[in-house]
């Protein structure tokens, strides 16, 4: 599942009594805002005000306005615009299916396809709106700044942002500036004048101070709103008001450091150490704060600093939870190393991570010590709770955190190793994967290689600690094998490996899985490499103990992957019955253990879908096809997505809309990253498919080469354009080939497809008798399953050709064959004419 969003992000601060009416700053906003600007950038120092202001002017335009208050830790990209798109989701009751998809998947999604159903779905809405950034200059990631810079270029004319920043961004400010894209509110803008100031000190902050003074104040804070607020904090209590104004002189670089004395020195001594311990905390809330402080009443400070306004924020409308003005945070924090060790801050931060475990902020309870300094229990942290991170899909997290701690230390924690290898593998760096294999591997001083070489009865020597780790090390060493093409023999060498995965070795030490619960893993690698090596019969067996194992387990997505493979392969054999029942059964899984949203459930659905545009239930193929795309793109699952795209963009072909067919393949083709060596040449030989199917293919020879090596489903596609480019004699030794392959290995289904296109390539030689033999095989088969769209997507030549036989055996399945050609769509002219003079 995805980790949930942080709501407080997205909540605009609300208005305070002490908020001062700015209409000179006000009218300025107005006046860029109906003039149709863009883009609004108020820069300036920590404390001018910043965010007050924007909050303020969005409050009063009344316009709706999507709220993101950003931290470091979004500069992951699509964390960042995972945000953005809640922030909107904040605003509108229901977003589009693609933008829900963004919210609810824990795979990161092409985010070339995101932003524009983002813009189109946002220009679809009838009021003007806002987006502000808040803290825009915690970003420093290249590409988020230029994809930023894409979405105000092609943001709708309802729509205006603005970012609140530190620093300039590098958003082309100048060009913008020169178009009049651009309004920018600076540090001179912000500055209290003298008005605003007296303004402030007097009824906000209640001090009742003479014009000269707020003029002396004003001129040695320079207008400086954090400044005046915590002079007016320390002033509260001053019996002299007019000395302590008079003490600061203008050009004093220490007034923040000595305003922070006098506020802090103000306080009891408790709630000095209170804001000093908890100014080491990102965000806090009572729980934490007491955790941290040894205190009991956390929740009654809180209360009490937020009532004298010493820089609290609340980050949630119950006031459960908080964080401190940057600045003011910064500034204990420095105070904090003057009076307290360094001992004492490990101490404090290894308190909070042992309670953000507690309340499950695994990321944070981590990163705190990080920030301590304690790698070694970081390490340890993480391993422990590797498979919660895992279900929080947090795996560009993980590898975030595999590139912080040292290799050394890695090293000697082979689980650490373990989790880190397939988290690459999962995010899709296999060499990544590798190398903490060869970590495990050293660990033990053994390879993996060395170990399957070794008897049963000595690798049962081997200490327990050492075969705990090899074991799972040996499984995730096979699957980048077979990722690669692994052969049979070297797959056999690998399967060695079950003979551990058993339940009696519960009982005995193991890494990260228990023995019984890999066994299905396994099971189910050797059956994807049984399928790919043209080995059904094993690849069977294989899945229907996967998909037993898993069951019993409770492994929802070993089920799901199980029973769409096993499905998979019946449609190959030809059973396309047996196939419709396995996908049905694996629906009627999910829908009874509450997984119906599992993304590799699309593996059965994209198989419906399949199955209706065989039967030429274009309606329903669509449909299936598409609910199991949305399925499989909550984890950015090829195995759904390629059967899913491909399935779609020949239904909706085949239903006369091509432009949106070769659509269908560009968005399989944004999802390249997560699987470029099973997507990328499904696209490529895909789009060549129809290319040739509309009239429109080029030659491509190394795309010829690929796909001969490739899957049996590539390869027809290949025999189909070659037939069509007029190349019937290697259409013909091709479909030959593949012919003795698929009946060899009992793939029917295929063998349908072979024949089918063999009559048509052979037809086009003038060999007719022979074409007509191929043919009536293919009926032959076809019959039973009811095959339709096989036939009917070669067009016109082939319903020539059955108009020709005359076997009583297939009349009625001839009849229905012709009744569909009738009916759908002529072939263009040209093909039709083409037929007809080889059968005259």
């Amino acid at each position: 599942m995805a980790a949930p969003l942080v709501a407080t992000k997205f909540y605009r601060p609300a208005a305070r009594l002490s908020e001062i009416n700015r209409p000179r700053l006000f009218q300025k906003l107005d006046d860029q805002f109906l003039k149709g600007c863009p883009f609004y950038l108020v820069s300036a120092p920590p404390g001018f005000g910043k965010t007050t202001l924007v909050s303020a002017w969005t409050r009063k335009t009344n316009l709706p306005t999507a709220w993101l208050s950003l931290e470091k830790a979004d500069n992951e990209l699509f964390r960042f615009w995972r945000y953005v798109i809640g922030a909107f989701n904040s605003l509108h009751a229901g977003l589009s299916p693609e933008l829900e998809e963004a919210l609810s998947t824990p795979q990161a999604l092409p985010l070339d396809y995101l932003i524009p159903n983002l813009i189109n779905f946002l220009a679809e809405r009838p009021k003007p709106f806002f987006l502000v950034l808040d803290d825009y200059h915690l970003i420093d990631n290249p590409e988020i700044h230029s994809l930023l810079g894409g979405f105000i270029d092609h943001l709708p004319s309802n729509g205006r942002v603005v970012i609140i920043t530190r620093s300039d961004p590098p958003l082309h400010l100048a060009v913008r500036r020169s178009r009049g894209q651009l309004f920018e509110v600076r540090v001179g803008d912000l500055r209290f004048n003298m008005d605003e100031a007296g303004e402030f000190l007097n009824r906000s902050m209640q001090l009742d101070l003479l014009q000269d003074d707020v003029a002396a104040l004003e001129m040695r804070t320079e207008g400086w709103i954090a400044g005046l607020q915590l002079a007016a904090i320390s002033m509260r209590d001053s019996e002299n008001p007019r000395s302590f104004i008079s003490a600061f002189h203008g050009e004093d670089r220490f007034i923040a450091d000595y305003l922070v004395e006098e506020v802090l020195h103000r306080q009891a001594d408790h709630i000095q150490a209170f804001l000093l311990q908890t100014s080491l905390l990102q965000r806090f809330n009572a729980q934490l704060c007491n955790a941290i402080t040894m205190r009991k009443d956390s929740a009654e400070i809180l209360a009490r600093l937020e009532a004298d306004n010493l820089f609290l924020t609340p980050l949630d409308n119950q006031r459960e939870w908080f964080r401190y003005h940057h600045l003011f945070a910064r500034l204990l924090q420095k105070k904090f190393e003057t009076i307290f060790s360094s001992e004492d801050r490990s101490l404090i931060l290894h308190r909070a991570s042992s309670e953000c475990v507690r309340q499950g902020l695994l990321v944070e309870s981590v990163q705190y010590l990080f920030d301590s300094g304690d790698e070694p229990g970081a390490a340890a942290l993480i391993e422990r709770l590797s498979k919660d991170i895992f279900q929080l899909n947090e795996l560009p997290t993980l590898m975030h955190w595999a590139g912080l701690l040292p290799e050394r230390l890695v090293g000697q924690m082979p689980g650490l190793c373990i989790s880190f290898g397939w988290a690459a593998h999962a995010t899709g760096h296999p060499e990544q994967s590798g190398h903490y294999i060869e970590m495990v591997e050293e660990y033990a001083g053994l390879k993996v290689e060395g170990f399957l070489a070794l008897s049963p009865e000595e690798q049962r020597l081997l200490p327990d600690e050492i075969l705990a780790c090899i074991v799972e090390a040996v499984i995730i060493k096979a699957r980048l094998l077979i990722d690669q093409g692994i052969s049979l023999s070297t797959l056999e060498r690998y399967l060695q490996i079950l003979a551990w995965l058993v339940p009696e070795r519960d009982n005995k030490p193991f890494v990260n899985n228990s023995p019984s619960a890999m066994r299905p893993i396994m099971l189910f690698q050797a059956g994807m490499a049984y399928q790919l090596s043209g080995s059904p019969m094993r690849a069977i067996q294989a899945f229907e103990e996967t998909i037993l194992l898993s069951r019993q387990q409770r492994n929802h997505f070993l089920v799901a992957l199980g029973m769409g493979y096993l499905g998979q392969i019946q449609a190959a054999q030809g059973r396309l019955r047996a196939a419709e029942k396995t996908w049905r059964d694996a629906l009627t899984y999910a829908h009874e253990q509450g997984v119906e949203r599992d993304a590799f459930f699309s593996t059965a659905l994209t198989g419906l879908g399949a199955l209706a545009y065989e039967r030429n239930d274009l309606e329903a193929a669509e449909r299936l096809l598409r609910e199991g795309i949305g399925l499989a793109k909550n984890w950015a699952a090829w195995q759904g997505l390629v059967p899913g795209y491909t399935g779609l963009s020949l239904a909706l072909q085949a239903k006369g809309d091509s432009l949106e067919a070769l659509e269908a393949l560009d968005e399989l083709h944004r999802y390249r990253n997560s699987a470029p060596q099973m997507i990328v040449p499904a696209v490529d030989v895909y789009r060549a498919l129809l290319g040739a199917r509309q009239g429109k293919a080029d030659e491509d020879p190394a795309l010829w080469h690929t796909v001969k090596t490739g899957p049996m489903e590539q390869a027809l596609a290949l025999a189909e354009i070659l037939s069509i480019r007029g190349r019937p004699t290697d259409a013909m030794e091709l479909l030959e080939k593949l012919a003795v392959e698929a009946d060899s290995e009992g793939l029917h289904g295929y063998l349908v497809r072979i024949l089918a296109l063999k009559a048509k390539a052979v037809a086009s030689t003038g060999q007719l008798e022979s074409a007509r033999k191929d043919l009536e095989r293919a009926l032959e088969l076809g019959e039973k399953e009811g095959y339709l769209r096989t036939f009917l997507d070669l067009g016109e030549p082939v319903a020539l050709l059955l108009r020709q036989i005359n076997r009583p055996d297939l009349a009625v399945y001839r009849s229905g064959l012709l009744k569909a050609f009738s009916s759908q769509a002529q072939s263009p002219g040209s093909i039709v004419d083409q037929a007809n003079a080889l059968l005259e």
